[in-house]
């Protein structure tokens, strides 16, 4: 996390960034320490996502957070590696949607939307997104239907281990909601709350 933090001070005094566009997104272990950086470094970030990734029992546990970011959360349900419904020493991807809600107040039901399978290799994407949080934010579960271990619409030897079942993808629909969906829950507050 101090890494993380010394690389953020860099990048602004070389690059001039934008303090209040920072975010986190990270794949399986980098997963895990997007939800560690929302818990420990809050206020560095305008939102994360994490992709096949959860949060260790210790982090979770530990958890507490500056302040409401847009959280999201992208996981298939046959991940072999890091499971859905959690394991030995690490927590299901219902725990981590449950604390971020709660956590940010967010409404207790959410805005389901079955999203269209334009891939047609076994998988399914189901949208939860919960609204009215805290600091105009929300929390977006992508719950990747019979998706394995790997970035949502890449071949398992390219984005992790897929499902020996599928083809070796896993929806496509994911892989496209990914970029503008992180951009849209993760930086998407109304204009009203102050963001453009």
């Amino acid at each position: 996390v101090g890494f993380i933090g010394a690389l953020i001070d860099t990048m602004q005094v070389s690059y001039n960034i934008d303090l209040n566009r920072v975010y986190s997104c990270g794949f399986s272990a980098g997963g895990f320490m997007s939800h560690l950086l929302a818990c420990e470094s809050t206020a560095r970030f305008a939102a994360i996502a994490a992709v096949s990734g959860t949060m260790s029992n210790a982090a979770f546990n530990a958890c507490i957070p500056a302040k409401a970011i847009p959280v999201m959360q992208i996981h298939g349900t046959a991940d072999g590696i890091v499971s859905y419904t959690g394991g030995i020493g690490g927590k299901g991807v219902d725990d981590i949607i449950n604390y971020w809600k709660g956590f940010e107040n967010c409404s207790s039901s959410a805005v389901f939307t079955a999203l269209p399978d334009t891939a047609n290799d076994g998988c399914s994407v189901e949208k939860y997104e919960y609204t009215s949080c805290d600091n105009c934010s929300k929390v977006t579960l992508l719950k990747v239907i019979n998706g394995g271990h790997q970035w949502p619409g890449t071949s398992g030897a390219l984005g992790g281990l897929a499902r020996a079942t599928a083809r070796g993808t896993t929806s496509r629909t994911a892989r496209a909601l990914c970029s503008p969906a992180l951009r849209t829950a993760c930086s998407g507050r109304s204009r009203s709350c102050g963001a453009g």
